[in-house]
C-alpha cells in the first residue's frame, strides 16, 4: 500500500512540475507525457490537484493549466504536439525564451522548436539570423505552410504545421 502511494506522489509532483514549466497542456498531451498512466487513472490524480488547488481543468477544452494560469499560449501547445513524436526517445526538454518555444535532446541530437505566428516571418529572420547552423538542429512550426518561403532561420532541419488536435505534419527542407 504504501508504495501505490509513493508511485502516486511521485506521478502527482511529475505533473505539478510539468505544468509548472509548460504552464498549460490538453489533457491528451498529458495521457501521451505519462503513459504509465492510464486515462482513467490520470483524470482521478488531476480532479485531486485542482481539489488542492495546485491546478485547473477544463472538461469543456480538455486544457490543464497550472494554478493561476488563465490563457493557454498555442506556441507552447503546438510545441508540446511536436515534442511527443519524439517521445519516448526524449532524454531532456524544456520551456525557452522567445523566438524558442522549447528545446530538446534525443541521444546525439539537440532540437530548438521554433513557432512562427503568421506575420511575424521577417521579425524571426532577423532575431534569429546570427544564430550558427550546427547544433542545435531547428524545427520550425508554422501556421500556414505559405510562410515556409518567407523563412530564413539558420540550422533550420524541418518545417511542420500542427493541427487543433494535434496532428504534426512535417516538411522538408530546401535550400
Amino acid at each position: 500500500m504504501h508504495q501505490i502511494y509513493q508511485q502516486e506522489e511521485n506521478i502527482l509532483s511529475r505533473i505539478i512540475s510539468m505544468l509548472s514549466m509548460y504552464h498549460c497542456l490538453y489533457l491528451a498531451q498529458l495521457c501521451r507525457l505519462f503513459p504509465e498512466v492510464n486515462n482513467e487513472q490520470l483524470t482521478v490524480l488531476l480532479r485531486k490537484l485542482v481539489r488542492k488547488g495546485r491546478l485547473t481543468l477544463d472538461s469543456a477544452t480538455g486544457l490543464v493549466c497550472y494554478t493561476g494560469v488563465k490563457d493557454a499560449d498555442s506556441a507552447t501547445l503546438s510545441a508540446v504536439w511536436l515534442l511527443l513524436d519524439f517521445y519516448p526517445e526524449i532524454t531532456y526538454h524544456t520551456i525557452c525564451d522567445y523566438p524558442v518555444t522549447l528545446c530538446f535532446s534525443v541521444s546525439d541530437d539537440c532540437f530548438d522548436v521554433i513557432y512562427v505566428s503568421m506575420g511575424k516571418e521577417q521579425l524571426l529572420n532577423q532575431a534569429l539570423s546570427s544564430y550558427k547552423e550546427e547544433c542545435p538542429k531547428r524545427l520550425v512550426i508554422v501556421e500556414n505552410v505559405a510562410q515556409m518561403s518567407l523563412l530564413s532561420i539558420p540550422g533550420t532541419v524541418g518545417y511542420c504545421t500542427v493541427s487543433a488536435t494535434g496532428q504534426v505534419t512535417y516538411y522538408k527542407f530546401k535550400e
